[in-house]
């Protein structure tokens, strides 16, 4: 690659203003295509044969780079050469990379599939994708690059089954989606399409999967389905444990549409209303246990049953209420929540309680020590199995939470070292998380 040029302002230079906020992220969105634009001779001759916001996408890009004019067909003998790399990951003769991709090498993929899409449309693609398996993250390129190059895009929402596509293609070509320079207005439209005549717990699966990058237009989403599918009140029979299972998964599956739409109190309501059904299910339960026991003279079994079946051996609590207690100082109810474990086991929570310790004590000196003793510890458990946070977050969302205070608490502390360390984890977790790209802007 020549000199990195400044991509941004550029950026900003050559196109309107008012397509800044949807174009911008649109090359963002794919690492691959994002990298590629740091080359200054890609930039300029993007620059200089790209005059329209919406003429910024993956497929035009892949075209400037293999020297493909824009405004003639294109070049049999690259079809050719596309066709037989694409023949040679089909067949098997070439491993298909699994990770990310060059922008070259998926622009000839792309050409390779988009010859299929020619000759048995978006079936004859979701073909090729089924017969290769593996993993999905190589395919995001490739897929936003053909995206740009079929003569029907519209169709694609239309004819894949992003529901029950193979697991990982049916967000990569979300993914793709969002790769092209479109306007909101529009992206709305294509999502809106797909998701109007879809069940709700299919709609939620494909709106979870967006919300990831594009929170805003998943609410506006959200809320227009709603709008056209509102809930129906009726009593359903409750007299078996699946019917009453069935009860709670319906209810769940309106609190997740409900917090997807931002009416996060109706979300609660629903989410309550399922806990309800769960508690007397679970109550239900560990008295038949219990029964049970008793029949066999096992008294002491039955009293054990009746007090360790109601929640897990080591808890995780939620990382935002023990952030939440460490700041209003009650540092003592932090530490009962927290499982009990000792030594390297201890969760890294213990030690974000030990920084607030000391500085509720006003010892700046102890807290950053605290603070460059726990980092350390933390980097090489990650460094040595990043899977492991999930058992001391109990989620992805809750080491993201985690590591956002972390960042804010460093910071405070002037140790900037350890801060841009959290930093580095927290983008390698989770690149697209939105608080934590507002908080490192």
């Amino acid at each position: 690659m020549t000199e990195k040029p400044n991509l941004i302002p550029t950026l900003k230079s050559c196109l309107p203003e008012n397509s800044w906020s949807w174009v911008i992220p649109a090359l963002k969105h794919d690492p691959v295509i994002w990298d590629a634009l740091h080359d200054s001779q890609l930039l300029q001759q993007a620059v200089n044969q790209l005059s329209d916001p919406e003429t910024w996408k993956p497929a035009h890009l892949a075209l400037i780079i293999l020297k493909q004019s824009l405004s003639e067909e294109m070049d049999t003998e690259l079809i050719n050469e596309s066709e037989s790399i694409l023949d040679g990951y089909l067949q098997g003769d070439t491993p298909f990379p699994q990770n990310r991709i060059g922008i070259e090498q998926a622009a000839h993929i792309a050409i390779g599939l988009n010859e299929h899409y020619k000759s048995n449309g978006w079936r004859g693609i979701q073909e090729v994708l089924n017969s290769i398996g593996g993993n999905t993250e190589g395919w995001l390129t490739p897929l936003a690059v053909l995206y740009g190059l079929v003569s029907d895009q519209i169709e694609i929402m239309h004819s894949f089954d992003l529901v029950n596509f193979s697991p990982g293609y049916g967000a990569q070509i979300i993914r793709a989606v969002l790769c092209q320079p479109i306007p909101p207005e529009r992206s709305f439209e294509l999502f809106q399409e797909k998701i109007d005549t879809l069940s709700l717990d299919n709609t939620i699966r494909i709106l979870i999967t967006l919300n990831h990058y594009r929170p805003e237009l998943t609410r506006k989403l959200a809320n227009d389905w709603i709008d056209k599918h509102p809930p129906i009140s009726q009593e359903k029979n409750t007299d078996t444990f699946s019917s009453q299972l069935q009860h709670i998964m319906d209810y769940l599956s309106w609190a997740e549409i409900y917090a997807l739409a931002g009416q996060l109190s109706l979300s609660e309501k629903y989410k309550s209303s399922s806990l309800g059904h769960l508690n007397s299910i679970q109550f239900e339960v560990r008295n038949q246990l219990v029964g049970d026991t008793l029949q066999t003279k096992n008294l002491e079994g039955a009293l054990s049953t009746w007090t360790t079946s109601s929640a897990p051996s080591d808890p995780i609590p939620p990382v935002e209420l023990v952030i939440d207690l460490l700041q209003a100082g009650r540092l003592d109810d932090s530490l009962i929540l927290l499982p009990e474990r000792d030594g390297e086991n201890r969760s890294p929570l213990h030690w974000l309680n030990d920084i607030y310790n000391a500085l509720a004590q006003d010892d700046i000196g102890q807290a950053r020590l605290f603070a460059q003793q726990g980092m350390d510890k933390f980097i090489k458990k990650y460094e040595s199995a990043s899977s492991c946070l999930e058992r001391d977050f109990g989620s992805q969302r809750g080491t993201i939470v985690f590591l956002t205070q972390v960042i804010r608490l460093l910071t405070d502390m002037s140790q900037y070292t350890e801060s841009v360390q959290a930093a580095k984890i927290a983008t390698q977790v989770q690149p697209d998380d939105p608080n934590l790209l507002v908080l490192l802007c």
